[in-house]
């Protein structure tokens, strides 16, 4: 629960994404959280997750299953929070400018 809550502060008060509301996932035992980057923008699933605990694959196709981007986030014990966006198979990577 603190893990999303440092992630829900951020989101709202550092990035400023909008809709931002929790969802619980009692399978996985988690809170995720449904966020928008802007208005205009389609809503991500966000999940805060300490550094300590591990996914299994099964809970990671449970998660893209569900139909929205998935955001990755790790969230140290120093509150220090890295994002990654995972995606249902390989994506190409967009050339460098």
């Amino acid at each position: 629960l603190h893990a999303a809550f440092l992630v829900f502060m951020d989101l709202t008060e550092v990035r400023q994404w909008t809709k931002v509301s929790y969802v619980e996932s009692p399978e996985l035992q988690l809170v995720l959280l449904e966020a928008k980057e802007n208005d205009g923008a389609p809503v991500q699933t966000v999940l805060p997750l300490p550094v300590h605990r591990s996914l299994s694959h099964r809970s990671i196709r449970h998660l893209l299953d569900r139909g929205f981007p998935l955001l990755l986030c790790a969230v140290a014990s120093d509150s220090t929070l890295v994002y990654q966006r995972m995606t249902d198979g390989l994506v190409t990577p967009e050339p460098p400018v």
